[in-house]
């Protein structure tokens, strides 16, 4: 079966054109239609008989010469360099929503996947229904599937469809089907342990308040974690659904998960002329680039996004499958 004709039969189908001729090149030579030393067509035989442009073909070429796959002698054409190839990757990337931590990690996850393939990136916004649609519409056309869930039946009955030795689950670990490669947070044990390191500083609080928006889809250890850590630690603590403006006092912290609450308790201490970190303390979840210069710095209850997406794609290209805890930590600044 000719180069042609493999990239005819469409078996890579969804990728983009180049990716299909890097393709349909490696599984000429996997099939042995191309063997070391063998002249590859033409850019103008290619052009002829695929029906791509110039510029596709020589993205293509520019990614074999890259990964050493085929060699250009001038004056002749490009020949086969090798013929034990490198993977080319194709992950579907399923996110909750996007925000800018979520944009650290997707940018790490392209950095660490660089030229090996391609990424498409996918939202559910936590609707079973779209998660379930996603998930159904995209079986076969990806050699990996990386699934941030969120709990619910339906979510895993849909994750069930997917081929085990495909499946990767990032971010909520109270989702991960038995033996299946994760890369994970555990909310709960990190709030307990990111707070317990800082308690003498929340001790001189009077109270710590939680704001934890129940209609939202946070995980409920955030709130276990909370409460174990107040038991433990001798903290007067206190869970809130959202920020009363009438309720913030001198000698408390605030510990907000949703960066509008940040704003809103930010501009009471501004507007009531009070001092961040003295008259009243504020803990942010999730770090990100402008809570490190907001208001003088905002401390922070943090994963690394960035390591999360490279162990993901490490563990990915290595093929060493396991399930890894990204660990929070706490970023101290002013505010506390």
């Amino acid at each position: 079966m000719s180069l042609f004709q493999i990239y005819k039969d469409n078996e890579f189908a969804g990728y983009a054109k180049y990716i299909q001729l890097v393709n349909a090149v490696k599984r000429s030579i996997e099939k042995g239609e191309l063997k070391k030393s063998d002249r590859l067509p033409s850019i103008t035989e290619l052009r002829k008989n695929l029906g791509v442009g110039k510029e596709t073909i020589l993205k293509a070429i520019d990614l074999l010469k890259e990964e050493g796959v085929i060699t250009a002698i001038p004056g002749k054409g490009f020949f086969v360099a090798k013929t034990r190839l490198a993977k080319v990757y194709r992950l579907f990337v399923l996110f909750d929503e996007f925000t800018a931590y979520k944009r650290d990690l997707y940018h790490s996850m392209l950095e660490g996947l660089s030229k090996k393939g391609e990424i498409q990136l996918f939202f559910h916004h936590y609707n079973p229904r779209l998660f379930n649609k996603l998930i159904i519409e995209n079986l076969g056309d990806f050699t990996h599937y990386i699934v941030m869930p969120f709990p619910g039946s339906q979510v895993k009955e849909s994750l069930k469809l997917v081929p085990r030795d495909k499946l990767y689950i990032l971010d909520r670990n109270e989702m991960i089907p038995k033996r299946v490669p994760a890369v994970f947070q555990d909310y709960g044990q990190d709030v307990y342990d990111g707070f317990f390191a800082i308690k003498d500083h929340l001790n001189k609080y009077d109270k710590v308040i939680l704001v934890f928006p129940s209609h939202l889809n946070h995980p409920a250890s955030i709130v276990n974690g909370f409460e174990r850590l107040c038991d433990d630690a001798n903290i007067i603590g206190e869970v809130v659904d959202r920020v009363d403006f009438t309720r913030i006092d001198k000698g408390q912290a605030w510990f907000v998960i949703e960066d509008h609450d940040l704003v809103d308790v930010v501009e009471v201490v501004q507007n009531r002329r009070w001092e961040i970190g003295k008259d009243l303390g504020i803990i942010s979840y999730n770090d990100t680039a402008m809570k490190r210069i907001a208001a003088g710095g905002i401390t922070t209850l943090s994963t690394d996004f960035k390591e999360m997406g490279k162990t993901m794609i490490t563990m990915i290209i290595s093929g060493k499958d396991r399930q890894v805890r990204s660990m929070g930590r706490i970023n101290d600044r002013g505010s506390l």
